[in-house]
């Protein structure tokens, strides 16, 4: 194996993005590369960067993931993801397949790469990112996500999935520790 580099970028994002010019940085934007350069080179992280805005993705990334901390010459290196916002089933999936963390924050764009540059070297280099089981106690357990054509929503299982939840409820509520206090969560609707 050649010399050791640091960090791993795949990227999932259906734009075209620019690669980041690092010497300690690899860039990759499919799951099937970023796999292959993490058998065959060295990395202490793998980052994967997911965008919201596309959901289907999301089992490539939960694949990619399982068969990393599967394959003995990757088991050790830890797998962080980059997400937008906090869902549910993605974060059940992640800590099932192995993921090490989550970083959970509006994702810097890579037309500025010295701003993602910055915030992966200062993440991995602290491990000062969130362990999944962590960012799973912190949400609501009956948050649940419905899909059709064109968009998905955030509903409330406690209110029989019928409440579409967004801005601040979801952020300060639902997303947060502050979920006990809601009405909803101490009195569930069940399905009579």
């Amino acid at each position: 194996m050649p010399g050791k580099r640091h960090i791993l970028i795949c990227s999932l994002s259906e734009k075209p993005e620019k690669a980041i010019k690092s010497a300690s940085i690899t860039w990759t934007n499919t799951p099937l590369t970023c796999f292959q350069r993490a058998v065959t080179e060295k990395y202490t992280h793998i980052v994967v960067i997911l965008p919201a805005e596309n959901s289907d993705i999301y089992h490539h990334a939960i694949e990619l993931c399982k068969i990393i901390k599967a394959t003995p010459l990757t088991s050790s290196v830890s797998v962080v993801f980059f997400l937008e916002k906090p869902h549910r089933k993605l974060l059940d999936a992640l800590a099932a397949a192995g993921a090490d963390g989550v970083d959970i924050r509006p994702v810097p764009s890579l037309d500025q790469p010295d701003q993602m540059e910055e915030r992966v070297k200062t993440l991995c280099s602290g491990n000062s990112f969130s362990p999944v089981q962590t960012v799973l106690k912190s949400l609501c357990p009956y948050l649940s996500d419905l899909k059709d054509d064109k968009a998905e929503f955030t509903v409330c299982g406690a209110y029989r999935h019928r409440m579409f939840l967004g801005g601040e409820r979801l952020k300060n509520l639902c997303h947060s520790k502050n979920h006990r206090y809601c009405e909803f969560y101490q009195n569930p609707r069940d399905f009579k």
